[in-house]
């Protein structure tokens, strides 16, 4: 190898190691001043909500090397600087000059590379070309972790927060993506085989779907969720029954994808809806139940030898329990226990106190005070009272039609409300759907729903 290559090949080694150097020394010291500025997102993070603040700040370390890196990139040696570098080890610029005369084929030049070669094969053990960036920009890039990491230990409401927020977030994007199946399917049904009518249905259909997926993208708390979530499962059963109906419409509802729409709502509806909790059954007759009523009874006992006093309506098919004053022996048709017969009226659980009158048959009279009783009951009334609406009810005496301005009319026996008394069964279905659609337009208060639902499930069973 002449001495022309030979001093090229140093050279360029030489560089490469220069281009090193700096690359890695650029890249620690701009880390390190982006080090400062994941100390600033670290700080906002104790002020602000900012759940993704370590990971910024880690971007801002990633973010200065990367510059680092880029500023050495520009910045890097050419061929001449390494060269220089080379004559700072002692060889007094043979090696630039001998650079600059590569391309010369003057005998003076090549005399000139010949020394150089000479004086750098003398000195050659002792050129060290080091890669390791100057100590006090590794000091300042291993401060700023520190400062970083330290402020990232320290605890805080805002962050809690923050975490709390995204948890909500991340569980609403999920509820978003199943919603987004729905609508795609209610979009996929042949509308051309719809009637206008069930055009207009399946319109309203996938705009509740549509207020339901704003909704959801609102949602920043576990109640707020809550209650999304609880009016989308309505709207997920609900669409399952009217797209059942729609498909039993038509005579091909697998071609029209109604029935895929139906089963995907379906689906939707038994994983995600919430199942009513089954309610208790009022009790009847003897059975047990939460009612309460009160009534008169008329118990009485003889005060002598008398046997058989007669019947006393304190108790009725319940289980209650009733107690008078009267003295003989006599006993009236129920289960009082006591002296008397009670006078609580109820098929249920109760107890009534009072007193009766009565009379044994024998040799003495009872005696006893006239009182009322307290009872208990589960009996499920049949009817229930509309307000203002005003009935041909024979039971009922003095003036139905006047006083429009109250909402209270006088009777017989006092005041009574103004209104019609109806069936139980005629309304109980206009009311409970009334108060499903509540649900789902999202009109009653955050957490009543499953009240509600618990509420008319129960009366519809």
């Amino acid at each position: 190898m002449d001495s022309k290559e030979y001093l090229l090949c140093r050279i360029k080694a030489c560089r490469r190691k220069m281009n090193m150097a700096k690359l890695i020394d650029c890249g620690i010291l701009f880390a390190a001043a982006g080090g400062i500025f994941a100390m600033l997102c670290e700080l906002a993070s104790l002020v602000w909500e900012f759940y993704y603040v370590h990971l910024a700040a880690g971007l801002c370390f990633g973010a200065g090397l990367l510059a680092g890196i880029g500023y050495a990139l520009y910045k890097r040696a050419d061929m001449k600087q390494a060269a220089g570098r080379l004559d700072s080890f002692g060889l007094k610029e043979r090696m630039i000059t001998a650079y600059e005369q590569m391309d010369s084929s003057h005998e003076f030049a090549r005399l000139q590379r010949q020394d150089a070669q000479v004086h750098y094969d003398r000195i050659r053990e002792r050129i060290k070309i080091s890669l390791w960036p100057d100590v006090r920009h590794v000091l300042a890039l291993f401060l700023s972790l520190a400062v970083v990491v330290g402020l990232g230990f320290i605890p805080s409401l805002v962050r809690s927060q923050a975490q709390l927020r995204h948890q909500v977030q991340e569980q609403a994007k999920e509820e978003q993506e199943e919603l987004e199946e729905l609508v795609d399917a209610l979009e996929g049904v042949d509308m051309d085989s719809l009637t206008e009518e069930q055009k207009a249905m399946l319109q309203e259909m996938m705009d509740a779907m549509e207020l339901s997926r704003e909704e959801l993208a609102k949602t920043n708390s576990w109640e707020s969720l809550a209650a999304a979530t609880e009016r989308l499962d309505y709207k997920y059963e609900q669409a399952a029954k009217s797209l059942e109906n729609l498909a039993g419409q038509l005579s091909n509802p697998d071609a029209a994808g109604v029935a895929g729409a139906e089963a995907l709502a379906r689906a939707m509806a038994n994983q995600n809806g919430s199942q009513l909790a089954s309610g208790g059954t009022p009790g009847s007759g003897g059975e047990n139940g939460d009612g309460k009523e009160s009534g008169d009874g008329n118990g009485g006992q003889g005060d002598g030898n008398g046997q058989n006093g007669t019947n006393g309506n304190g108790q009725n098919d319940g289980n209650g329990q009733g107690q008078g004053d009267g003295n003989g022996n006599g006993q009236g048709n129920g289960n009082g226990q006591g002296n008397g017969t009670g006078n609580g009226q109820g098929n249920g659980n109760g107890q009534g106190n009072g007193t009766g009158n009565g009379q044994g048959q024998g040799n003495g009279s009872g005696n006893g005070g006239n009182g009322r009783g307290t009872g208990s009951s589960d009996t499920a009334h049949d009817y229930v009272s509309i307000p203002n609406a005003v009935a041909n009810d024979p039971a009922l005496n003095g003036n139905k039609n006047g006083h429009q301005d109250s909402d209270y009319f006088r009777q017989q026996n006092g005041l009574a409300w103004e209104g019609d008394h109806v069936d139980y069964n005629s309304v109980i279905g206009e009311y409970t759907d009334s108060a499903y659609e509540g649900i789902a337009n999202g009109r009653y208060p955050s957490g009543m729903e499953p009240v509600i639902r618990d509420y008319f499930e129960s009366l519809n069973k």
